[in-house]
Formats: structure tokens, C-alpha cells, sequence
């Protein structure tokens, strides 16, 4: 049986429920009729413009039905998009760009009402479009000092929305999308709810299209965000599913907002970009204890595979920590223009049939009494942070680029609990000043807001025993 592309699962849905609302933002709000034609319109423009299979379209959109709009033309169009937040420092929006060589980037709706708005036929696309093409093409951070694309293919897409439909409670009803489509964490709620009949509102939790928005049902987020819901209207926490990824789940963080939501699903969401939003999860039903002091992330979901290896690739044992390696017909085909990374990252698999590869994650995990499983940190300097994957390298690499600067370090710093802060630490090269405000401004015009770390000035980095910065001593001061 041939796979349906989510273009054509949205197809289908608008077919069914034309005068259904579809999406709905500041800006206003679309039926399923009103976002189907407007996407036929705009993915004839790609076309006549060169766009299809294997071809990029940047999206620089803000939060807006148009941005729905666009996405959902690009791979009508047959080609990828490049999801990039507006927001993002000039630099680092114009790096993307380039990198992705991007066939043109959308920063705001041509005019396209001259074309047709019924749905394309394959034979207005340049090429055959295969589930094996490019859908997306998203941005992480990366350990160089450059962000690296992560190409996700059409039927990892369309299986990963398929099964997170008939997965989560709460899919047909309303959820906000309040995160950057930037941050795959948003693709989950985006298509789930478009394939099957919900709405979905863009707005960020604390704005004004947010206050007005209906009574979610489904709501994805970071732990991070539990500390804001609790603060903001209830009508914003969803009433059938909470879906929380990005970063470690921990009882006390997650007990309160339970307590006051005792009758909603939770569901502890783990996997990386590379694995298609996630390949793991653990649910929490309504009225169960949370286990503590860290949720587990689970087991594998869909036909994802889960090995915890040791640095021989040999399986651990029970109770054993190992790294965390994924394989499955849901990795990400690779990183873009990076064929030396991605043989790394994306070795064989020794225990699958010839030719699959599994994805090595960098975490650390180990597997508990019955099998479930729970993250034990990190083997290399990656961290997450607001739900955002960042490589501390990225940010040594941007403070040791500026002016004055001899040596960096970056390090992550506990204040608390639940409270974890990004922290820069820099020595001057010999007769120069500088002023850690103005080396976080700097530094501010290549890094998103969210990886901009507190710089503090060191007269010299301390060191451990072996001759290496020490990090922990860093992550003290």
C-alpha cells in the first residue's frame, strides 16, 4: 500500500471538513476549504519558480496562518522547507540560507491569486515525488561554530504524524502551536492536528492571540514551559494530553501542574532531530504517581529500535548505563552537505539487515526494571536548553571569534532544582579590555537568543589534573 504524504492526509481531511476551522492566528483564521486553496495557489507559484522533489524553499515567516500556509504549499510543491525564525540574528538567518542553497526565501506572501486553488496533479510537479524526498530541512546547533541541516525524508514525516494521531487523546480538538517552527517540537501538533480535523492557533503562550484562543486539548512542550502554564489562564492547558520533550523531566517540576490537571494524559517525549521528533516515550495516565526524581523516557515507539551500547557497540547490561543509539525507518537521512558527519553520526547497524543504519544520539541512558528507559546525561558537551539542542562549542566558538578574546568556556549552571542558566566564561588576550556586556552583544548578532550565555571575565580558566579546563569548577562559580 502506498504511503500518503501529509500533504494528502490534509487533502483529504479538507475534503471532509471544508468549513471546519483549520488554523488561526493574530492575523485571522482559515477554514480547511480556505488553507487547501490558498496552499494550491502558492505551491503553483513554487513550481512556475523552479521549486520540486529535492529542491528548498527558506520559510521566514512569522507566526501567522501564512506560514501554515506556506509549509504545507512547499511540500505540495514537492519540495523541502527550510523552517528559519525571523527572529533569528541577521547572520545566522543569512548562513541558512546560504547553506541550504536554498531555491528562494519566503519573507512574506507573493501574490498568487491567478492561479488555480484546486489540488495539483503529479504531473504538475518537475519530478515524481517519492517518499525517500526531502520534506524538511531543520537547523541544530552545531559543535563547529555552525548550525548544521538535518534532512528529514517524506516517509519518516507521514509515519511519524500517523502514528502520533492515533497515539495522543485530544488530536481532532485545538492545540497552540507557541513555540518557533524552527524548533521541531512544533511539528508534531502542526500536521497531527491537520491531518485529523483539529485546529491549530500560532501564538506564544503569553500574547494576545493566545488569550484568545479556544480551550486546548493537546499541547506540546518543554518542562521548562510548566512553570509559565501554571502562571497563565487555564484554558491553555490542554484538558486530554500534555506532550513534554526536549529536556529532563523531573517529579517536582511536573507534580504541580498534575495536581491541578489530574484527569489529563502526560506523556514524557524523548528523541532527537535526527530521529524524526521522537522514538520514545513514557505515559503517565491520569491519576498514576509520578516517578521520581526523573520521568523515565520510556520505550521505543512505532517501529523505532533502541540500543544502549558501550564504546565497543556492545549491548550493557540491565541496570547499566550505555550510549543511546536509534535505528529504525525514521532516521533522518543525514546532515545536509555534511558527508564526513553524517558517516559518523550514522553508522551501520550491527544488529540490522545489510544496508540500515542506526544514529548515534550523544545520550546516555540506561534501562530499567521492566524494561523502561531513563536518560543519564550526556557524553559530550551538548545540553538542552529551553527545549532547544545546544552545543556549548558553538557558543566557546562564538566567544573566542570576537576581538580581545584569548580563551572561552561554556558550562551549564544549576540554580536550583529546575533551574538551569548558560554561562560564558572568557580570559583577555595580553593589554586588552573588555566588558562582558558588550561581548554577550556581539556575540548576540550570530547566536539566537536562547544560546546568548552571562559572560564572566577570568583572569585564567581553571584546570583539572589532565591538563583540561575544568568545567566542573565553572559550573560552580
Amino acid at each position: 500500500m502506498r504511503l500518503m504524504f501529509v500533504h494528502e492526509l490534509i487533502e483529504r481531511q479538507a475534503a471532509r471538513t471544508p468549513d471546519a476551522p483549520a488554523v488561526a492566528a493574530a492575523g485571522g483564521s482559515l477554514s480547511y476549504a480556505e488553507l487547501n486553496a490558498n496552499a494550491n495557489r502558492l505551491a503553483r507559484h513554487f513550481i512556475a519558480g523552479g521549486a520540486g522533489p529535492e529542491s528548498r524553499v527558506a520559510v521566514l515567516l512569522s507566526p501567522s496562518v501564512e506560514l501554515v500556509t506556506a509549509l504545507l504549499a512547499i511540500l505540495k510543491s514537492g519540495a523541502a522547507y527550510v523552517p528559519i525564525d525571523p527572529e533569528y540574528p541577521r547572520e545566522r538567518v543569512e548562513y541558512m540560507v546560504a547553506d541550504s542553497d536554498s531555491l528562494m526565501a519566503l519573507d512574506r506572501m507573493p501574490e498568487v491569486t491567478h492561479y488555480r486553488d484546486d489540488n495539483l496533479t503529479r504531473a504538475e510537479r518537475r519530478a515524481v515525488l517519492h517518499d525517500r524526498n526531502a520534506a524538511y530541512l531543520i537547523y541544530t546547533s552545531g559543535s563547529t561554530g555552525r548550525p548544521k541541516g538535518v534532512v528529514v525524508e517524506h516517509r519518516s514525516l507521514s509515519n511519524h504524524i500517523q502514528r502520533t494521531a492515533a497515539r495522543y487523546p485530544g488530536v481532532p480538538g485545538s492545540s497552540l502551536i507557541h513555540s518557533s517552527i524552527a524548533f521541531d517540537l512544533t511539528v508534531t501538533p502542526l500536521y497531527a492536528q491537520l491531518c485529523s480535523g483539529g485546529q491549530v492557533w500560532l501564538g506564544k503562550l503569553t500574547d494576545e492571540a493566545a488569550a484568545r484562543a479556544p480551550q486546548s486539548t493537546l499541547l506540546k512542550a518543554t518542562p521548562s514551559h510548566l512553570e509559565i502554564l501554571a502562571a497563565l489562564p487555564d484554558h491553555l492547558s490542554p484538558t486530554a494530553a500534555l506532550v513534554l520533550g526536549g529536556e529532563p523531566l523531573s517529579a517536582p517540576a511536573l507534580d504541580g501542574w498534575r495536581a491541578a490537571h489530574p484527569d489529563v494524559a502526560v506523556y514524557n517525549s524523548y528523541g532527537p532531530t535526527e530521529a524524526t521528533v521522537n522514538c520514545c516515550e513514557f505515559q503517565l495516565h491520569a491519576g498514576t504517581r509520578t516517578p521520581v526524581p526523573f520521568v523515565p523516557i520510556g520505550q521505543p515507539v512505532g517501529d523505532a529500535r533502541i540500543y544502549l551500547l558501550d564504546d565497543s557497540l556492545r549491548e550493557v547490561g540491565a541496570g547499566e548505563v550505555g550510549e543511546l543509539y536509534v535505528a529504525g525507518p525514521s532516521l533522518a537521512r543525514g546532515y545536509w552537505n555534511r558527508p564526513g558527519l553524517t558517516a559518523e553520526r550514522f553508522p551501520a547497524d550491527p544488529f540490522g539487515a545489510p544496508g540500515q543504519r542506526m544514529f548515534r544520539t550523544g545520550d546516555l541512558a540506561r534501562r530499567l526494571p521492566g524494561g523502561l528507559l531513563e536518560f543519564a546525561g550526556r557524553v559530550d558537551q551538548q545540553v538542552k536548553f529551553r527545549g532547544f539542542r545546544v552545543e556549548l562549542g558553538e557558543i566557546e566558538s562564538a566567544l573566542r571569534g570576537q576581538a580581545g578574546v584569548a580563551q572561552a568556556a561554556a558550562v551549564v549552571r544549576r540554580r536550583g532544582p529546575d533551574k538551569i542558566q548558560l554561562a560564558g566564561f572568557v580570559v583577555a588576550t595580553a593589554g586588552s579590555t573588555l566588558d562582558p556586556v558588550d561581548l554577550q552583544r556581539r556575540i548576540a548578532r550570530w547566536l539566537p537568543e536562547h544560546m546568548v550565555p552571562s559572560v564572566t571575565l577570568l583572569s585564567s580558566l581553571p584546570l583539572s589534573p589532565n591538563g583540561k579546563v575544568d568545567r566542573a569548577a565553572l559550573a560552580r562559580a
